[in-house]
């Protein structure tokens, strides 16, 4: 899936080892399609959280989630067929075809003030994926792959985490759990 040289990242990556080339290699003929039409609109998309995590458990994919710099009108014109799950927050949801599970692509975004513990008060679109990664729940869940340039982003260390079998937060843990309070469960 290899093309032109990656963007400039406002965060660090290094190569995708074997075992992420294994998920891309496995990856359903859907959501390999959806990461082709970004990068040929010229569109940035990385696969985002759980795909990432249970990649290093050999978890087999069930639900694949995306984060592009696209914004949300634009992933609808990218994708007529896609259902505008929570547009205001960025997000929609490609209707799933055999075997592909559920798959959500989120704009990146940077949240703004948690006041109903449940959903932020506003968002902001962009295109960094470092403000992105750091609005994320746990380390774990903050490690992202760019399927077109073949580079792993986890800036919180969230291998380590993973590794150590530690659940850290992104930030302040206080913070987190007080944003959302379903990530206490």
């Amino acid at each position: 899936m290899t093309s032109a040289p990656p963007p400039s990242s406002d965060v660090d990556g290094c190569p995708l080892s074997e075992v992420h080339i294994h998920l891309l290699k496995n990856l359903h003929t859907q959501v390999s399609t959806i990461i082709s039409e970004f990068s040929k609109h010229g569109f940035s998309i990385w696969i985002v959280g759980g795909a990432v995590r249970d990649s290093f458990a050999n978890i087999p994919l069930h639900d694949v989630d995306l984060a592009t710099d696209a914004i949300p009108s634009k992933v609808l014109e990218i994708l007529p067929n896609a259902i505008p799950t929570g547009v205001d927050y960025g997000t929609v949801t490609i209707p799933s075809t055999e075997g592909s599970g559920e798959i959500e692509i989120t704009t990146l975004r940077k949240d703004g003030t948690y006041l109903d513990r449940r959903r932020p008060e506003s968002v902001r679109f962009g295109t960094s994926l470092a403000e992105d990664l750091q609005r994320r729940d746990f380390t774990i869940n903050a490690m992202a792959i760019d399927p077109v340039h073949l580079i792993f982003y986890d800036p919180h260390g969230g291998l380590n985490d993973l590794n150590s079998g530690k659940l850290s937060a992104v930030g302040n843990a206080n913070d987190r759990l007080r944003e959302d309070g379903l990530r206490i469960m």
